[in-house]
């Protein structure tokens, strides 16, 4: 096919829940041009989905899960791996559209020919509540997020970025606010910047060539710290390593040191990362309808035997 490779949706107001979306791909348009969106093309469109899995898909061109522009994107607990653009954003790209992710898993997407491997934003507004980016790469630009427009992060972890020599794992404008965000591990960069963010209560660690490039180090500022995140199956040595297990262990310094106006399930402010915040015990990407272990530590059957 065109663009559009497993759904197409032009000027509509679908809903999606409970769906599997994998191993599509686009062919080249009605004008012979490389299609766009291997799983899911938004043009004019708005799309609320929950519990949904889009997984190898791939496109020609931008969009290997996901592309969608001047549209309106909320997606709730599901899960984006493993799909492919021969351009910008392997696992999705947004342009000129209003982003809401929510307990949202983005890994092993790559971008082949230019940034984003697992997201690519152009304008638009983006708002990440509990986002987890693992494994994404790119091989000519930023391997993990490209964002644009007005961002918003709050309770995110981006590892084991892959980047393109001389890139990053994150690049980012002036107008993006993050707060309780953890980026641990890239091969090249940390943090890129052509502006000024708001960066608040985040944990930057294990980049190759350094934490923050093009843009002031805000470590040891308003709560933005630089360490180890002890998490329960990781090993990251100068930029190169794995996280297995995303769980933090208690002496980890993510532990309630986010955003103390924010808080987690249990009352205690928020740890820093994926599992943290009001959101963090709501994760399920099994669709069995109990949450995941969100504390600190290994699973605990006896305080919390859902």
């Amino acid at each position: 096919s065109g663009d559009g490779g497993g759904i197409y949706v032009y000027d509509a107001t679908p809903q999606l829940y409970n769906v599997v979306i994998t191993g599509n791909s686009t062919g080249m348009d009605a004008y012979a041009m490389p299609g766009e969106g291997g799983g899911i093309y938004l043009e004019q469109a708005t799309l609320t989905a929950e519990n949904v899995v889009i997984s190898s898909n791939e496109s020609m061109d931008a969009g290997g899960g996901i592309y969608a522009f001047s549209s309106t994107l909320t997606l709730t607990n599901s899960i984006i791996e493993g799909n492919i653009s021969s351009a910008y954003g392997g696992g999705m790209y947004a342009s000129d559209s209003t982003v809401e992710l929510s307990r949202v898993k983005i890994a092993s997407n790559s971008a082949s020919m230019a940034s984003g491997g697992g997201i690519y934003l152009y304008d638009g507004v983006t708002e990440m509540v509990n986002v987890y980016f693992i494994e994404n790469s790119s091989s000519n630009g930023t391997g993990s997020l490209t964002g644009g427009g007005s961002l918003t992060m709050t309770n995110v972890t981006i590892a084991d970025s892959s980047a393109a020599t001389g890139s990053n794992a994150v690049s980012i404008g002036s107008s993006t606010t993050w707060a309780n965000v953890a980026v641990v591990g890239s091969n090249e960069w940390g943090v890129s910047s052509y502006g000024s963010p708001d960066i608040s209560y985040s944990n930057v660690w294990c980049t190759f060539n350094g934490n923050y490039t093009n843009m002031t180090d805000p470590t040891g500022t308003q709560g933005n710290i630089s360490e180890e995140p002890l998490y329960l199956d990781s090993h990251c040595t100068h930029g190169s390593g794995s996280v297995d297990d995303s769980h933090l262990t208690s002496p980890s310094p993510q532990v309630d040191t986010g955003d103390p106006s924010i808080l987690d399930p249990d009352g205690s402010p928020s740890d820093i990362g994926h599992y943290g915040g009001p959101g963090g015990g709501s994760w399920d990407l099994d669709f069995d309808g109990y949450p995941e272990w969100w504390q600190p530590d290994d699973y605990d059957h006896a305080s919390y035997p859902a």
